[in-house]
């Protein structure tokens, strides 16, 4: 065995990381992030933004399950529907939660506005829609199985 002292070992591997500056609240080593795995070694990793589409598609969804029937926010599914090419009528019917389904693979809230002509149909259809992706999406089954049966009543 080679004739290191122990001392010197344990002050290699101690030293290093004190110098850099390892620790939350060290006045050493500022370039290196406190919640990094491996500081020095690894960067501290941001996760990234989303998509304005997709934020927006979130935060409709999210005012569609907090706000009562009629009391949505007209203007933020305008602006869903004109960033989706539809016309933007301000209500939200089957066309959005198809988009929110097949586009974003988000479980839309239940459309609160039906066209007169076909409605029984349209119904059925999305319906279909939705059991087709609780079929591709087992973590969310239940949640896609759930709105198909809300269409079906």
């Amino acid at each position: 065995m080679i004739g290191i002292p122990w001392w010197l070992l344990g002050a290699a591997f101690t030293l290093p990381a004190l110098a850099k500056g390892s620790r939350r609240g060290d006045s050493v080593g500022r370039d290196v992030l406190p919640d990094s795995p491996l500081p020095g070694l690894w960067p501290m990793q941001r996760p990234q933004a989303p998509s304005p589409s997709r934020a927006l598609a979130a935060r409709l969804v999210v005012d569609l399950l907090t706000s009562p029937p009629g009391s949505e926010d007209h203007d933020l599914v305008r602006q869903f529907q004109a960033q989706e090419g539809l016309k933007a009528s301000g209500f939200y019917n089957a066309q959005c939660a198809e988009i929110l389904a097949d586009r974003y693979g988000l479980v839309p809230p239940q459309p609160r506005f039906w066209n007169r002509q076909g409605r029984a149909r349209a119904r059925a259809a999305l319906a279909l829609r939705y059991r087709e992706h609780a079929a591709n999406d087992s973590q969310r089954r239940e949640e896609w199985l759930a709105a198909a049966r809300l269409l079906e009543n």
